[in-house]
């Protein structure tokens, strides 16, 4: 688990958003390159500060489920978009549309908001002789 907070929110066009998150714990993600996944947890609408998962294993979904909803962030899986570890930061791409916890947090986030990610790694993973 790595809480970051929002050092960035970019408006590409009008349905699409770059988000920046950075901090000191990103020195123990691990880039391997194109297609890394991860888990992005959110603040709920009127949550103070981010409550992580402790447990760097599969337990983290028991733990989250055991946490009652006034503390539970949202939890949404998303691709990596770029890193730049010398910086201590990565951005995600989000397409906003409707209400989502996802699309709120694209119009939303302001610098020094709170995330937090957990590394899934790379999840597709083409045939050696795949061009």
């Amino acid at each position: 688990m790595i809480t970051l907070e929002v050092r960035e929110n970019t408006k590409l066009t009008p349905s699409f958003s770059s988000i920046t998150l950075g901090g000191p714990e990103l020195r123990h993600l691990i880039p391997t390159g194109f297609d890394q996944a991860v888990r992005l947890f959110l603040p709920r609408e009127g949550q103070v500060g981010l409550r992580m998962p402790t447990r760097n294993s599969e337990a983290w979904m028991a733990e989250l489920l055991l946490q009652p909803k006034s503390v539970r962030p949202w939890v949404r899986n998303f691709t990596i978009r770029r890193t730049r570890p010398e910086l201590g930061e990565l951005d995600i791409e989000f397409a906003v549309h409707g209400d989502t916890p996802a699309s709120v947090l694209a119009r939303s986030a302001r610098p020094g908001d709170p995330a937090g990610i957990f590394d899934v790694r790379v999840t597709y993973l083409p045939s050696a002789h795949a061009e």
